[in-house]
């Protein structure tokens, strides 16, 4: 979890909140508006403050931040639907694309108590986001994807484009895209996947 400012759901309640990071530490400040922009209120009569450990139950509530995304994302498996007398493909090729989109990110900040009645803070992270991707990557052309208007085959450079929606649990970050693909040489005009639609498992390296 960054610092910055956060929608608190505690059951049907909801509020603007300003969390502070302190190590491994947070801090909860209730927000104030100054010049059309949200601001920490650090009078201290309504601070939460929230410790690795607490000696009693505590609080159980969400903390919700939505963003702009940024990721760079691989797809290392794509599904080629059946075309021009080809059966559908499960292809594994190299590519790399930029997506951009709108992330949402859902925090449960909960306290666990153990025999020794102390709590222990446990944060869990669900985020989602959906948005548009564009990247280059390359795809087999050869006789069969060229309806054998060609004798010889290559690995052609191939420019990715389309919609992809993520989900992430903690660390980890998968996602599926649609998408078509544009052969970038002279052959593009017989490739039989050319803007043909296809689905793919993708994998993301958030950059903001």
């Amino acid at each position: 979890m960054s610092e910055g400012t956060y929608t608190k759901k505690e059951g049907s309640q909801k509020s603007i909140v300003f969390v502070d990071v302190e190590g491994e530490d947070f801090r909860i400040f209730p927000v104030i508006q100054e010049n059309n922009t949200w601001v920490a209120d650090t009078s201290g009569t309504e601070e939460i403050y929230l410790p690795m450990v607490v000696n009693s139950q505590a609080m159980d509530f969400n903390l919700v931040k939505r963003s702009f995304d940024l990721d760079v994302l691989t797809t290392p498996l794509k599904i080629r639907f059946a075309t021009a007398g080809i059966p559908s493909q499960l292809n594994a090729t190299l590519n790399g694309s930029v997506f951009a989109g709108f992330r949402t990110d859902v925090y449960t900040v909960k306290y666990q108590q153990n025999p020794l009645k102390a709590a222990t803070r446990h944060v869990t992270r669900l985020g989602y986001s959906i948005g548009l991707f564009s990247g280059i990557g390359n795809s087999l052309i050869s006789p069969s994807t060229t309806a054998d208007r060609i004798a010889y085959e290559y690995d052609g450079i191939v420019w990715s484009k389309g919609l992809a929606g993520f989900i992430g649990i903690n660390n980890y970050t998968i996602g599926l895209t649609v998408g078509i693909d544009n052969l970038l040489d002279s052959n593009r005009q017989i490739w039989i996947y050319e803007r043909k639609p296809w689905l793919g498992l993708s994998f993301g390296l958030n950059l903001n």
